[in-house]
């Protein structure tokens, strides 16, 4: 009886575009894939991936350059939020050609975090649009998405790399793409951050900083009272979690994005290059250690 793949692609801004690149390498490889998860960026690329509209994103993504990202932000600086979210959600319908999970040719786990009780939500029917815009939502950029009496915000808050739902649903091997990068980089050098993060300060003046504009929010009741400690122990699970689910996978694909930012999207090519390598490599070395059959039946 054949083994049923799964593919967890992780969380990880502007990084997320090397998923392209794993996926790439995996078709090459002829390697089956059953069913994805996906948390926050790794959410996008799955649902492409199963709305067979990967090539389209891949395009999207190497047609943008540098002054472009902005475009892609709908500033109005709410109670609720900095950025409206309709561009990118009109964005998020074309890139899925605005198909629902049941259109999917293949079962699709996409994670969120629901802050009002810092546990996981896992969309896997319904809207597949709204389950991106709940997966991508960085409070308080975006404004939670609001589902069943739940708050919903960034998959990656709570499951960085979502492997444990795939094994739950049954998968006997379980291929996992993450993000190596520096976290302990200075805001202050990385220079492309550091410059949107005082672009942002500036339009925010009335507010120290983007937790005070988070706290100023939580005071006047736009989010729960405990969000804050919420979102910070969920992002600190969400660590310990991504660990975890690294020693859970069966093929861990962990891709060098030194040098990229969560807002670098116009860095696209490289960051699929760099994916595409590393899964190569690691299919390689998987394929030599415990044979070709072991991975792909």
């Amino acid at each position: 009886m054949a083994k049923k793949i799964g593919v967890a692609l992780s969380s990880g801004g502007a990084r997320g575009a090397g998923h392209i690149g794993v996926l790439r390498a995996l078709q090459e490889a002829r390697v089956p894939i059953d069913c994805l998860s996906g948390s926050s960026a790794g959410a996008v690329v799955a649902a492409c991936f199963a709305a067979g509209t990967l090539g389209r994103l891949e395009d999207f993504l190497l047609e943008i350059r540098r002054r472009d990202v902005v475009k892609f932000f709908d500033f109005h600086f709410s109670k609720e939020s900095i950025i409206q979210g309709k561009r990118v959600s009109k964005v998020f319908k074309w890139l899925t050609k605005n198909k629902q999970f049941k259109d999917l040719s293949l079962p699709l786990y996409i994670m969120a975090s629901d802050i009002q009780s810092g546990k996981e939500y896992v969309f896997q029917k319904g809207d597949l649009v709204e389950a991106l815009l709940a997966s991508v939502c960085v409070p308080p950029l975006f404004c939670p998405i609001k589902k069943e009496k739940k708050l919903l915000v960034d998959g990656g808050l709570f499951h960085l790399l979502p492997v444990e739902i795939l094994k739950k649903k049954g998968c006997d091997f379980v291929i996992a793409s993450t993000l190596k990068f520096n976290q302990t980089l200075p805001l202050e050098q990385d220079r492309g951050l550091y410059k949107r993060y005082q672009a942002l300060k500036k339009k925010t003046e009335n507010f120290r900083s983007v937790m005070d504009f988070l706290a100023s929010a939580d005071e006047k009741g736009t989010y729960p009272s405990n969000f804050i400690k919420t979102a910070l122990t969920c992002f600190e699970w969400g660590v310990v979690s991504s660990e975890k689910e690294e020693r859970m996978a069966d093929l861990l694909i962990k891709t060098d994005m030194n040098g990229v930012t969560i807002f670098d999207l116009y860095k696209a090519e490289e960051c699929i290059r760099r994916g595409k390598l590393e899964a190569e490599k690691q299919l390689r070395k998987s394929f030599r250690e415990v044979g070709r059959e072991a991975v792909v039946p």
